[in-house]
């Protein structure tokens, strides 16, 4: 316990140093605002409103491959998303979007990988965590609360304030403690290495809370990768550093790092040779502003005399550091020296010109032989003269006439000892009101599953920053931003709901300069959702015996969308089956009754009738059983009588094939006499003939038979001879 509770108390301290470092970027940056802060820019109204652009809670995710394996890292973007992963864990799905160098939809309608739940450390992982990685400690009182204080109901709302703050800082600081160390990002559940990867294929991980009550709430983050795209890491491109009274301010350029690292470790020397660490913690950026360009940490000297050098390596997600970047040596300058210092930027529209005004400390002024004014497309360089003379020392503004939209100014003071003495690097851009033009060309495919892919036409323009993608449900409510970055590539990737009512989905995409105008909306893309909802079923009203057959009743699916139905019968004495309609209701209505007048008796039936939709997608009503059985079967058709005059006999044959005859009901009468029983014959008496008629007479046959099952058929119809 004792060890908790130093660690827990160090967690204060880092705090207080972290909170340190980043009032020393803000003093550095706004204490030399001329040095170091980029030129003011006039940033016009976007296109969407606001409310299109607020977005849910969602999950951030990154990967990288490492040929046999991918890294993912996640986190959630609020407290309260990374509460509740914390309590109920993760889900990671993996998609296959690329095999062999195809696109196959169907390899997205199924996860190729699915972890249901990935939690934390209980707290004896953790402790065994703590034996390597002392910082672990942070991490697992963060997640576990283990210093919480529950607020009375009376509570003030600046105690409330306070405690939520607190909360936050302790999240912010175990998410850069599982930075640092990718151990501690797999305990803390944010962090995943999928090893079942093969080469050449391409996946779309997907990253969600496990609890299902709270997905709706926090919107998944996916990231698409492949096992060989590993991320290339970067030189941290330092601009300079400005050499004060006993301090040094280090000044890079963060705009190559976005989305690589996520804190650097600063080092210093005294020959070039042994580094130890300037800060004793990475630093971050001290800013969440996205037209943030560069970042400064102050760094203190203990005197002016010794000459000190930096190097500098950033920090990944994954808790890779890249290559070191060296910097020149120097040492702290006692009081100011002859070093410019741009103090504005404007430009003209009218002229299409820009002006920059410098100034250096004049007690040098004498020492100064004249400026020369440096250009550049990008801060790091490279630089060319634009002043085509030097310039005198009471020149202190110069006007380019021929500025791109972003210009990087550099002022260089020469000596009168040939001596050199740079400004940092000041950004001037032209006012620029004038959008891109609204992206055109959209096309997509939406899979089973609901994975959407987009495509859009490669916008022209050079100042192009990237693209925002917004989605509606229908063409009458509002648009609302669904990615989280600028998008550099002309392609998204989203996942929608399927299992719902709603048919389509629509898609705007908005183009964004470096300026931040943004385009007028795409024309809306219409996607049609995936159908995987069956039809209503059809009911069954009536089932039931009539005379001629089986009477059926129903009644219609009430969706809209079907196509076809298939009434069957189905025998339960044998499974057999027989189709006895088939229609499409769009193109030929029928009427919902029908009498089956091919069942045949002695058999047990129920039918079924199956509605099926565009898509396929088919459901079916089932009817109750129905005994199809009325003791008569159908009379013998094959009776036949001939007459033999010369003979003077009357030969009567009859047959009923398929059905197992007991006893044969031969009738006779003469005519206009009632039919009555003549003859009672075994079954297997087929012929009967008549030798003792009287001459003059018409007489009439009948015959009927009695079946096996107690049933007997109709009596044939008359047969009639003259003898």
């Amino acid at each position: 316990m004792k060890k908790y509770g130093y660690m827990v108390l160090a967690f204060v301290l880092l705090c207080g140093v972290a909170h340190a470092q980043v009032r020393q970027v803000t003093r550095s940056t706004g204490g030399e605002r001329g040095a170091i802060k980029a030129g003011v820019r006039k940033v016009p109204p976007v296109a969407p409103t606001a409310s299109e652009l607020a977005t849910k809670d969602f999950i951030a995710v990154v990967a990288d491959g490492r040929g046999d394996s991918i890294l993912v890292r996640w986190s959630p973007a609020s407290l309260t998303g990374w509460q509740w992963g914390n309590k109920g864990g993760y889900r990671l799905e993996r998609f296959t979007v690329l095999k062999n160098g195809k696109v196959d939809d169907a390899l997205l309608r199924k996860p190729s990988l699915v972890v249901d739940t990935i939690r934390p450390l209980n707290k004896a992982g953790w402790e065994e965590l703590m034996r390597t990685d002392e910082r672990a400690a942070i991490v697992s009182s963060a997640i576990y609360n283990e210093d919480f204080k529950p607020v009375g109901s009376n509570a003030t709302m600046s105690a409330m304030i306070n405690i939520k703050e607190q909360y936050d800082a302790k999240m912010g600081f175990a998410l850069f403690i599982c930075d640092l160390n990718p151990r501690i990002a797999k305990g803390a559940g944010l962090m995943y290495v999928d090893r079942a990867v093969q080469p050449g294929e391409r996946y779309l991980y997907r990253i969600s809370l496990a609890d299902k009550g709270k997905q709706g709430r926090v919107q998944p983050g996916h990231v698409v990768i492949s096992p060989a795209q590993r991320q290339q890491l970067p030189k941290p491109a330092i601009v300079g550093i400005e050499w004060g009274d006993r301090a040094a301010s280090v000044v890079w350029d963060i705009r190559n790092d976005v989305g690589i690292y996520t804190a650097y470790y600063l080092e210093k020397s005294t020959d070039s040779v042994h580094f130890t660490m300037a800060t004793d913690l990475p630093i971050v950026c001290g800013s969440a502003n996205k037209a943030q360009t560069r970042n400064a940490y102050v760094d203190s000297l203990t005197d002016n005399t010794g000459m000190v050098y930096y190097r500098m390596r950033g920090i990944t997600p994954f808790g890779e550091t890249g290559e070191y970047v060296y910097a020149a040596g120097g040492r702290g300058r006692n009081g100011f020296e002859i070093l410019p210092v741009i103090k504005s930027g404007s430009t003209d529209s009218k002229t299409k010109t820009a002006t920059i005004t410098w100034g250096f400390n004049q007690a040098f002024s004498g020492e100064v032989r004249g400026f020369e004014v440096l250009k550049a497309k990008a801060a790091e360089g490279p630089y060319t003269e634009i002043s085509t003379q030097l310039l005198g020392v009471g020149d202190t503004v110069f006007t380019d006439k021929a500025p791109e939209a972003s210009n990087y100014y550099k002022v260089k003071a020469v000596s009168k000892l040939g001596g050199v003495a740079l400004s940092f690097p000041y950004l001037v851009m032209l006012a620029d009101a004038e959008p891109p033009a609204a992206p055109t060309g959209i096309s997509g495919k939406v899979s089973d599953s609901g994975w959407v892919r987009l495509v859009w036409r490669q916008n022209g323009e050079k100042d192009l920053l990237g693209y925002k993608v917004f989605r509606a449900n229908n063409l009458k409510e509002a648009f609302t931003e669904i990615s989280h970055a600028f998008l550099t590539r002309n392609e998204y990737y989203d996942t929608i709901e399927v299992n719902t009512l709603t048919k389509q989905v629509y898609y705007k995409v908005v183009a964004v300069d470096i300026n931040y105008n943004l385009s007028a909306y795409s024309e809306p893309f219409e996607l049609k959702r995936p159908d995987i909802v069956p039809p209503a079923k059809p009911l069954f009203t009536k089932a039931s015996m009539v005379k001629g057959g089986i009477l059926l009743e129903w009644q219609p699916s009430a969706s809209e969308d079907v196509v076809k139905y298939v009434l069957q019968r189905i025998n339960k004495k044998d499974g057999s089956s027989k189709v006895l309609l088939n229609w499409n209701p769009q193109k030929k209505p029928v009427s919902p009754e029908l009498v089956d007048t091919t069942a045949v008796q002695g058999n047990m039936y129920y039918y079924t009738l199956t509605a099926t939709d565009g898509a396929g997608n088919a459901t079916t009503a089932h009817s109750g059983e129905v005994d199809y059985e009325t003791g008569l079967r159908k009379p013998v058709t094959d009776f036949k009588v001939i007459a033999d005059t010369k003979q003077r006999t009357v030969t009567l044959s009859w047959a009923y094939p398929g059905s197992k005859v007991e006893t044969w009901y031969l009738y006779r009468c003469k005519k206009g006499e009632p039919m009555v029983i003549y003859q009672t014959l075994e079954r297997d008496v087929t012929t009967w003939v008549e030798n003792r008629l009287a001459v003059g007479f018409v007489y009439q046959y009948q015959i009927k038979a009695t079946l096996k099952g107690d049933v007997q058929t109709q009596i044939s119809r008359v047969m009639e001879v003259k003898y």
